[in-house]
């Protein structure tokens, strides 16, 4: 099973709506899911600045649980961008397919490098942005 099979079999226990085709969902459901993913960038920006303060008093104690509440708000983004993603009906994993493959076209081929400011990869010449589209209205024959 993938991650989206994961969050997909939870949304289904907990009574929430998986979508198979791309749906323009409720404003209800809409903002329901805005608040969710925004509390959890509040507790990523909260764990960041715990972990801050505890590497600079040399805690090491208070370093192990920053970093647990980084990685649990980390997980929870995922899971809850995914389940977003279902509600919208979207396929989550070829969609996330389409744009990594796209994201590896950063990397120059004859040389390897990539290009980053400020640990941030930018788009080479001449590169081409993903089109989703196909992905999320898919040509019937």
């Amino acid at each position: 099973m993938t991650k989206s099979d994961d969050v997909r079999e939870f949304m289904h226990a907990m009574d929430q709506t998986v979508r198979d085709s791309p749906t323009v969902i409720s404003d209800i459901e809409k903002w329901e899911r805005f608040v969710m993913l925004n509390e959890e960038f509040s507790e990523l920006k909260q764990a960041l600045a715990s972990l801050k303060k505890a590497v600079e008093y040399y805690s090491t104690s208070k370093t192990k649980e920053a970093m647990t509440d980084l990685a649990d708000a980390l997980v929870d983004i995922v899971y809850i961008a995914i389940g977003t993603a279902h509600a919208y009906g979207f396929d989550f994993d070829e969609l996330w397919r389409l744009v990594h493959e796209n994201n590896l076209t950063k990397i120059d081929p004859e040389t390897g490098l990539v290009l980053k400011v400020n640990g941030k990869v930018q788009k080479p010449e001449g590169f081409v942005p993903v089109d989703l589209r196909s992905s999320i209205y898919p040509c019937k024959h």
